[in-house]
């Protein structure tokens, strides 16, 4: 089992996670959680003028056990990174090659299809793309960073079904 836990310092210094079970923690089940001094969230640049476009198709392995794009674990193909500039145009073309439903997105945590960043949704997990349909997302690229693509249907993105999106 997994869980999740969320907490916001209240100011600088040292703070520790630690397993409650009693007598787990002496045997080394702790760890540190340092808090400098607050920084400056990277921010977006100005819209470059360049237009990049990506085409991407969900792929089904036939036991339904992995889940990728454009071609499943070992092909050549598979879950492709891409860098981009902030402030660039972002277009993502996909189609869904697979005999299940899904949906895209740009999120900052491959774990929780709900971080989506940029508008970058294509259809929903409520509202997904049925086999052999397509959808289209164009977007502004915003702050630097490393985000992932994914498919935002929960359980997809475990399965396999996520990549790398940098933005420089």
């Amino acid at each position: 089992q997994s869980g999740k836990s969320e907490f916001v310092p209240a100011k600088e210094g040292t703070y520790y996670y630690i397993c409650t079970v009693p007598g787990h923690r002496a045997l080394g089940m702790e760890g540190k959680i340092i808090v400098g001094p607050k920084g400056e969230a990277a921010k977006a640049a100005a819209p470059t003028g360049v237009s990049q476009s990506f085409e991407l198709k969900f792929m089904e392995s036939a036991d339904f056990t992995k889940l990728a794009f454009n071609a499943l674990p070992g092909e050549t193909g598979h879950n492709p990174d891409f860098k981009v500039k902030s402030g660039d145009s972002v277009t993502f073309k996909v189609t869904n090659g697979g005999k299940s439903f899904h949906a895209f997105a740009v999120v900052s945590d491959a774990d929780d299809p709900n971080t989506i960043v940029f508008n970058s949704a294509i259809r929903s997990a409520n509202n997904p793309l049925k086999p052999g349909e397509s959808g289209e997302v164009t977007f502004t690229a915003g702050a630097p960073g490393s985000y992932h693509y994914i498919c935002s249907v929960p359980g997809h993105s475990a399965l396999g079904m996520n990549g790398n999106f940098v933005v420089e």
